[in-house]
C-alpha cells in the first residue's frame, strides 16, 4: 500500500507540483486576508515572532510570497523523488 503511495507521488510531474503550490498560496492568502483587516495588517507588521512576520509576508510581498511559496513545494517534491528513487 505504501509503495503504491510512493509511487504514484514520484510520478507527479513538476507542472502539478506548481499547480498545488499556486493553490496552497491562494489558500493561505485568502485565508490572512480575511483574518487581518487592513487596519490590523499595521499591528501583525510590528508584532514579535515568526507567525506575525510569515502573515505580514504573505499581505505585503504577494509576488515573492507566491514565487517562494511555489518553490518550497516544488523543491520538496523534488527532495522526495530524489530520496525514494
Amino acid at each position: 500500500m505504501i509503495e503504491k503511495i510512493i509511487e504514484t507521488i514520484l510520478k507527479i510531474p513538476a507542472m502539478i507540483e506548481f499547480i498545488i503550490g499556486a493553490v496552497v498560496y491562494l489558500i493561505l492568502h485568502w485565508v490572512a486576508g480575511e483574518v487581518v483587516s487592513g487596519v490590523a495588517q499595521e499591528t501583525v507588521c510590528k508584532s514579535p515572532g515568526i507567525e506575525s512576520w510569515f502573515l505580514c509576508f504573505i499581505l505585503t510581498n504577494e509576488v515573492v510570497a507566491f514565487l517562494s511559496i511555489v518553490a518550497i513545494i516544488i523543491g520538496i517534491g523534488l527532495a522526495f523523488r530524489k530520496k525514494f528513487s
